[in-house]
């Protein structure tokens, strides 16, 4: 039997490297997987901050923050002492309620040193005249040893009308060591020169020193005024004393003099002697005083009896009689009449 000749050799291929292509193909099939991992990943960092949003909302939203600081800042301590004491000043009544001492106060941002004293006042006017107070110039607060202070905050009405009142307050700032009882306010205008009326807290107190009073009189004055006319009949019913007038305060060491006449012209014709500042005078101690304020009529229709009007004089307190002058207009003679007070 004939051998068969082997064929051709063949050889098997050998496992080559992997190509570039291959690489890839790999890698794409990789991708999958991946993209599914990273979305997981984003989903669970989307869910965490959403639940700790959620969580911080809550807890902000349990914060309670109050609309009104005065619940948040603690009122400073006040300590309050009762005056209840009341003087006249300038034709008006004027009552110190309460002391208060504190180092600031709520509704008062003004204050230029380490405390302050607050005073609750009253003020009413009984006349028929509007009347006002600058009180940052006629108010002080008296502290021993220490020199006047004047208001750094006023809460009160600057003017009052006939017949009203207010009640309002005055801030002093004032040294950290102060007591309430040992202080005083004192009312009129240093730069006036004006009577200082002043209201202790406590101690002693006359407030009548300061009362108006008031002098009957029954002079009557038969007044030629001009030597040669018709004669007018002036009859002085009071003498009042005052310490103001019309919302005036006088000066210091002196008084407001008010003479008031009711005045009868008995003629059947009008008679004008004038304005009082042309010839009714005041004699005191030798010196002849001109009238500061007038409401007498110049002119007197004819046959009016009892015609109403004040002359009003300023002169040294205390005065306990006066001579009061008319003045013939056109002789320069005069007419004096003594007055007791």
């Amino acid at each position: 039997m004939l051998a068969v000749p082997p064929g051709p050799h063949r050889t098997q291929p050998k496992e080559t490297a992997s190509t570039p292509i291959g690489s890839l193909l790999r890698a794409r099939s990789l991708l999958p997987g991946l993209w599914f991992w990273a979305g997981l990943l984003l989903l669970i960092g989307v869910t965490i901050v959403v639940f700790v949003s959620m969580m911080a909302g809550a807890w902000i939203r349990s914060i309670h923050v109050p609309t009104n600081l005065n619940q948040i800042v603690a009122s400073p301590p006040i300590t309050t002492f009762t005056v209840q004491r009341t003087a006249p000043y300038a034709g008006l009544k004027i009552t110190v309620m309460t002391a208060q001492y504190a180092p600031s106060f709520v509704d008062d941002d003004i204050h230029l040193g380490p405390a302050v004293v607050r005073l609750t006042l009253h003020v009413a006017n009984p006349t028929s005249s509007q009347i006002g107070i600058v009180y940052y110039d006629s108010a002080r607060l008296l502290i021993p040893k220490v020199q006047p202070l004047a208001p750094t905050n006023v809460h009160l009405a600057a003017s009052l009308n006939p017949g009203t009142n207010a009640t309002g307050w005055l801030d002093f700032s004032v040294p950290d060591t102060v007591h309430l009882d040992s202080l005083t306010l004192q009312l009129g205008s240093p730069s006036l020169h004006e009577w200082l009326v002043k209201i202790p807290f406590k101690g002693a107190f006359d407030a009548s020193r300061y009362a108006d009073a008031s002098s009957p009189q029954t002079l009557v004055i038969t007044y030629n005024y001009n030597d040669a006319g018709p004669l007018l009949t002036y009859h002085l019913t009071k003498v009042d004393t005052r310490f103001s007038y019309r919302g005036s305060q006088c000066q210091a060491g002196k008084h407001f003099y008010i003479l008031n006449f009711l005045v009868d012209n008995s003629n059947d014709v009008d008679v004008s002697p004038g304005p009082s500042f042309q010839y009714v005078r005041l004699l005191v101690d030798g010196n002849t005083l001109t009238p500061v304020e007038n409401s007498l009529p110049a002119t007197f229709k004819a046959g009016t009896q009892g015609v109403a009007g004040q002359v009003i004089f300023m002169a040294p307190a205390g005065l306990q009689t006066v001579t009061v002058t008319f003045l013939s207009q056109n002789t320069g003679g005069h007419q004096d009449y003594e007055v007791n007070l």
